[in-house]
């Protein structure tokens, strides 16, 4: 009997690969583009809903599967755009991507294969679910480059088994020629923006939709304590950010802190940005179970950090306090720091901040 298996269809190159992939060995195939992203959101110039619909729509008729339409963008407003810009008020920087896939998109994709009799749901990132030990897990995709595992080890662990991701053992550049090699409509099409809901990565205009309050005009202060300017809202930086601040100084400054409670920016030289320790909370362990004393590991603070190596401490169920064998740059509350043995995900956390 063939396997049963919905696919997240973004209309985008990957995820059409992953379903044509998984065609190709047997398995029967349903294409399920979630449309998330409130209407109102979408710049012009950025490929929208209506858009990815159609594309996936005629990906799955290339390919002679059957394609449904799941719209839930009041969810992904309450699960994920509200809390993000709730974050950006609180002078944090979220990553969004790991919230959507945990709250929103696996479970979407995995109540709607309920629906059609699929025993799997799959999609189009690059990372693999492998078994250790009669035990599944997340590793990195064989194309580090492409590696996308850091923004899925908020995965609720217990969906692992009905998880596929054919392109874990792929390269980018071998999606590409597939694509060609099949003609399928969407060899040319642009990659997906990490943040779906941001055309062109500005947060500013939306916060007037989503934060409780405006962006201010606030105080920045030097290391020293020292007023030196005046920024136009905390909600519209980031730690370790330089451009906008608006200071004249003999030496670049850098953002080292944001502190919401005064509405205010601490600037500082780039050496200011280094530390070596931070405390994370809330963690997640996706590939192992929650450890009870310390543990080695490599660490990325963000998406595109190569990772660091350092020991993650558990203080108590809920907080890490994780001490680098080198300083890092620019530790960012909010964001995540995944942790890894090899490219064994092991889980991960949320960066309250330095210790």
């Amino acid at each position: 009997m063939k396997k049963r298996v919905v696919v997240g269809m973004s209309g985008g190159v990957d995820s059409s690969i992953a379903a044509a992939l998984l065609q190709q060995q047997g398995c029967e195939v349903f294409g399920m583009t979630l449309v998330l992203a409130p209407e109102s959101d979408l710049a012009d110039e950025t490929p929208g809903a209506e858009s990815a619909a159609r594309s996936a729509q005629a990906v799955c008729s290339a390919l002679g599967i059957e394609w449904r339409l799941i719209e839930q963008r009041e969810l992904f407003v309450e699960r994920v755009i509200r809390p993000f810009y709730e974050e950006y008020t609180r002078g944090r920087t979220p990553n969004p991507c790991v919230v959507c896939n945990r709250c929103v998109k696996f479970p979407l994709l995995i109540e709607a294969a309920q629906v059609v009799g699929a025993e799997y749901v799959a999609t189009g990132h690059y990372a693999r679910v492998g078994r250790t030990g009669g035990r599944f897990v997340l590793r990195r995709g064989l194309d580090e480059s492409k590696d996308q595992s850091y923004v899925l080890f908020g995965l609720d662990p217990a969906v692992l088994p009905s998880v596929l991701m054919p392109l874990g053992e792929q390269r980018k550049s071998d999606v590409r020629r597939l694509a060609a090699e099949l003609d399928l409509p969407v060899q040319d099409r642009p990659a997906s923006q990490d943040a779906c809901f941001v055309p062109d990565g500005h947060y500013g205009g939306l916060h007037r939709l989503y934060a409780d309050r405006m962006p201010q005009p606030g105080p920045i202060y030097n290391l020293d304590g020292n007023r030196i300017g005046e920024h136009k809202g905390v909600q519209l930086f980031t730690v370790g950010q330089r451009r906008g601040l608006g200071v004249s100084a003999s030496a670049p400054l850098y953002v080292v802190e944001i502190d919401a409670a005064r509405n205010a920016l601490i600037v500082g030289p780039d050496s200011a940005l280094d530390a070596g320790t931070l405390i994370a909370r809330c963690p997640s362990w996706i590939s192992i179970d929650p450890p009870q004393g310390p543990l080695r590991a490599l660490i990325k603070i963000r998406y595109n950090h190569a990772g660091t190596m350092g020991t993650v401490s558990p203080l108590d169920k809920n907080t890490l306090r994780v001490d680098f064998d080198e300083p890092v740059r620019a530790i960012t509350p909010g964001q995540a720091c995944v942790f890894y043995d090899g490219d064994l995900v092991l889980g991960g956390a949320w960066i309250e901040g330095r210790a």
